[in-house]
């Protein structure tokens, strides 16, 4: 006989922002993990382990979402979701032993992003005498609010194949990669083509691209999924996940509107300390650490503007300045980092976060 485990944080860990939605006809809630890298983890002690996971159909959401398996911190498995309810195996079945898995720390991750397909968890299901708890949180918690590069966009594939989420990893890139070096847990807020002032406009198009940006997504749990399900905007309880420090990667998206043009740069440069001076207000207690330029920095000038005013008059801003893809280095899908870059990012950004932040005064 089975035994369903609700995942909820009495049975796992839950690190990502996430929504519990009670669905019609359903006896528990839903857990959608929303971002990219989301995930939840937990002890298992048992004979087998499945999920049942609520994924959305396609073409409706344009790309399936891609799921991860760690076992003690190793990845074992990656599988796509599939549209409807559908059991996942995450731990082949040994009929030799009740206790074939001993204390295994088993952690389920979402690979995608938000604006694909969702990732809606209903139960853990185990052999009847299984045991599940969750792991303890870490003393180190670090937030990434960027783009398609801390999404892992592209991450596995390269200039020649067509974007799918199939070579989108946010496991695989900077943010996770260096949140992991650092011992630390972690929360992504990214979305590929997000800007400050303009989403990702093509060289063609003269006016900015407004309708999602971050300001507006930052402050909600899971502003697509909301819409997407005709639920009310949910705002995003910050006092849930306190990052010592957060960083923020934007202004890729916007630079492909400003163009230096004086004006729009002025623009951005108001909006992004605008959007600081929020995620301040938000996290008091965070260190903010600004970084750009792995694949455009033309407003770099402008980050480092606001960061300087912010220090003189507010509160302290660091920035960190990323090396620009070298020619000699692979690419990844749209021109995108591949995974050899994000393993030079993440080591530059660990690096630069033990030498100026709380990370390395402890």
């Amino acid at each position: 006989m089975d035994k369903l485990w609700k995942p909820v944080s009495e049975n796992v860990k839950v690190l990502g922002r996430s929504l519990l939605i009670h669905e019609k006809n359903a006896p528990d809630p839903i857990r959608y993990l929303s971002y990219s890298g989301g995930y939840i983890e937990f002890v298992f002690t048992g004979r087998r382990l499945s999920c049942q996971i609520e994924s959305d159909d396609l073409p409706k959401a344009q790309y399936p979402c891609y799921m991860a398996v760690y076992v003690d911190d190793k990845r074992t498995g990656r599988f796509q979701l599939r549209g409807g309810l559908h059991t996942y195996e995450l731990l082949k079945e040994n009929p030799v032993s009740a206790s074939a898995y001993s204390g295994v720390k088993i952690r389920l991750a979402k690979e995608t992003e938000i604006q694909y397909a969702s990732s809606g968890i209903r139960y853990l299901i185990t052999n009847a005498d299984a045991v599940i708890e969750p792991t303890p949180y870490k003393e180190r918690r670090i937030e990434f609010i960027g783009d398609s590069i801390t999404c892992g966009y592209g991450i596995g594939g390269n200039p020649g194949v067509p974007f799918s989420t199939e070579y989108e990893s946010a496991d695989d890139a900077y943010a996770v990669l260096c949140a992991r070096e650092l011992d630390a847990d972690y929360q992504l807020v990214s979305f590929s083509g997000i800007g400050v002032i303009s989403r990702f406009v093509e060289p063609e198009r003269d006016e900015p691209l407004t309708d999602v940006l971050i300001s507006s997504l930052y402050q909600e749990t899971d502003a697509v999924l909301s819409k997407r399900m005709s639920l009310p905007a949910s705002k995003w309880e910050f006092h849930a996940f306190r990052p010592q420090v957060i960083v923020v990667n934007l202004g890729t998206n916007d630079a492909s509107y400003t163009r230096g043009v004086r004006e729009r740069e002025e623009q951005f440069f108001q909006k992004y300390a605008e959007f600081l001076r929020i995620v301040h207000t938000e996290n008091p207690q965070a260190e903010i650490v600004c970084t750009l330029g792995v694949m455009d920095h033309q407003l770099m000038p402008e980050v480092r503007r606001a960061a300087k005013m912010l220090t003189e008059t507010s509160f302290p801003v660091l920035v960190h300045e990323e090396q620009k893809m070298r020619p000699d280095e692979l690419l990844g899908c749209d021109a995108h980092p591949s995974a050899q870059v994000h393993r030079r990012m993440a080591e530059s950004l660990r690096t630069f976060l033990l030498k100026h932040t709380v990370f390395g005064r402890k």
